[in-house]
């Protein structure tokens, strides 16, 4: 049933970065993603680069950001700006107390174990190529649950 699906955990930040990196690679439908947008990890040149990469090739991206999305704008303005471009298919909102998902596709993830925002989180379980679906609806359905209750930033 799960043999296909990979799991790993990373407890360092390079090893985060790098499966982070090939999570958004593996993206061809969709991204969502509830985190705390820590400006140090988001603008690192290779981070910036896969995100741009996925937002011109993926339909969606959804962005839940937990804490307060004014002060990311400043600090993260390239991402901003590319939702003023992909406008409709960047759709960002902003939230408090969520966990810090990445799904991709509804079959790859990375769930980060909670952590105080500001720092770079540094435990994660990321997951690829779940099928059948039975784990990403779950994950998914929470994901929505955030999203409906969450505010849109402009």
């Amino acid at each position: 049933m799960f043999e296909s699906m990979k799991t790993e955990e990373t407890v360092e930040p390079t090893d985060t970065k790098t499966k982070i990196l090939r999570l958004l690679n593996k993206a061809n439908d969709y991204i969502w993603m509830s985190t705390g947008l820590n400006k140090d990890f988001y603008n690192d040149i290779e981070v910036k680069n896969a995100m741009l990469a996925s937002f011109d090739k993926v339909k969606q991206i959804r962005i839940l950001i937990d804490g307060d999305a004014q002060s990311k704008k400043k600090e993260l303005s390239w991402l901003f700006e590319s939702a003023k471009v992909h406008k409709g298919k960047i759709q960002i909102k902003q939230t408090e107390d969520i966990l810090h998902w990445i799904i991709s596709d509804g079959k790859h993830f990375r769930l980060e174990k909670p952590h105080e925002l500001g720092t770079i989180g540094m435990n994660n379980l990321f997951v690829c190529d779940v099928e059948p679906p039975a784990i990403s609806e779950i994950l998914m359905a929470k994901f929505n649950s955030w999203w409906i209750v969450a505010k849109t930033v402009d």
